[in-house]
């Protein structure tokens, strides 16, 4: 059980940590011919370089506060979650409290999805798909540890 807990202490510091590293790259679209040749001759009249078209895979200034706060949640909560635990350690024996990180795991893993599916994924992405995922299996185990042993509990007599 100690080394389930420090794997998933591990797992919510490389989750905080991808918060801060890319996440995923742009795609740029090249620009078609006829564009170009168009480029060429403002080019020529304005001595200006051309703009290739950029298109992003999420825009955050165009998503409201709400979805914000929910994106940097979903990478903070593991942590946060971990020194609670090491401050209140009843509230670990909770069969409440699995679940509900279970659920969070799954809004992070929603979230991560929404955050680098439309672009090339980079170091951040990786980080956080290994460590959410880490988190995730190693939580469900726990919880199907603790359901294993309240089963056990309960008498085989039982008509």
């Amino acid at each position: 059980m100690q080394a389930f807990n420090l794997l998933k202490r591990i797992a919510a510091l490389c989750l905080f940590i991808s918060l801060f590293l890319p996440l995923s790259q742009c795609t740029v679209q090249k620009e078609s011919v006829s564009e170009q040749a168009t480029h060429q001759l403002t080019e020529q009249t304005s001595a200006s370089t051309s703009v290739q078209n950029i298109k992003y895979a999420y825009s955050a200034d165009q998503q409201n506060m709400v979805v914000n706060v929910i994106n940097v949640f979903a990478f903070i909560w593991p942590l946060l979650f971990s020194v609670i635990v090491l401050i209140h350690r009843q509230l670990e024996q909770a069969l409440s409290v699995p679940i509900t990180v279970i659920g969070l795991c799954l809004l992070s893993i929603f979230c991560l999805l929404r955050l680098s599916l439309f672009g090339e994924l980079l170091v951040g992405a990786y980080l956080a798909w290994c460590s959410i995922l880490a988190y995730f299996v190693i939580s469900l185990c726990q919880f199907l540890q603790r359901v294993r042993n309240v089963w056990h509990l309960v008498p085989n007599n039982i008509h």
